[in-house]
């Protein structure tokens, strides 16, 4: 049996206390960091300032594990353009932070107004435009589809210069685009999703073109290439002889 002590009690009752303090601390400082006022709005707008409804926007955190949490789940809040291109996202409940905002439409990355991160306790303003563009500061691909060329097999012509001409198949609008060089080597970028007839030209002479996963397939004058929204990854590649 533990002896009757004056020092014992009062030890016992000072540290029962001490217990108690530091568990209030931590729910205090667990109710702050979950409690936020915080909220991110904005409009997500085309070219020609028109509202574009049905866009994805997310806020997601940035102080820590890029909004990934441990165990599944995330700190990431996420909502959809109404028909005025408006979008409200609250940061109740998310925890205490940095955090960015970015979206997308039929797969296209919307381009920010502004690409800062803000905090979450914060009334943070963020707008996008909703437009297809070859490349941006952030990604040389840019944000729509690309097609990749590339010689046949044991070709070494140099396809700087090669021009090619692409037709929807949906809409019957045609792209004339000039290859640049890319980390992909020769492409052209900024295309919308879809399904393309495309051909070419070099030093003004065209040129012959298939698929590139197609062995046996002989060059021809065109062919067609697709590439969908949600395909991973967003290229199309064809092998060109001149």
């Amino acid at each position: 049996m533990r002896p009757s002590s004056p020092f014992f009690a009062k030890g016992a009752g000072a540290l029962v206390i001490v217990v108690a303090l530091l568990l209030a601390a931590t729910a205090a400082l667990w109710g702050t960091a979950q409690a936020q006022s915080g909220v991110v709005r904005g409009r997500v707008t085309d070219e020609a300032g028109r509202p574009v409804a049905g866009a994805q926007v997310g806020a997601f955190y940035q102080s820590f594990g890029g909004g990934q949490l441990l165990y599944g789940g995330s700190y990431n809040r996420q909502a959809v353009t109404g028909p005025d291109g408006r979008y409200s996202i609250s940061l109740q409940g998310l925890p205490r932070g940095e955090y960015a905002a970015s979206g997308d439409l039929n797969s296209i990355s919307l381009l920010p107004e502004n690409p800062t991160t803000f905090a979450s306790n914060a009334v943070s303003v963020r707008n996008f435009t909703y437009r297809i563009v070859e490349s941006t500061s952030e990604n040389e691909y840019g944000n729509g589809a690309i097609l990749a060329v590339a010689n046949d097999i044991g070709e070494f012509t140099d396809l700087a210069g090669l021009e090619l001409t692409l037709r929807s198949r949906e809409t019957g609008q045609v792209y004339t685009k000039t290859v640049r060089r890319t980390g992909e080597g020769y492409a052209v970028t900024g295309l919308p999703f879809g399904s393309y007839e495309v051909s070419g030209r070099l030093n003004g002479r065209p040129v012959g073109i298939k698929p590139h996963s197609v062995d046996d397939d002989p060059f021809r004058s065109s062919v067609v290439l697709s590439v969908r929204p949600g395909d991973i990854p967003r290229v199309m590649r064809a092998m060109i002889k001149p």
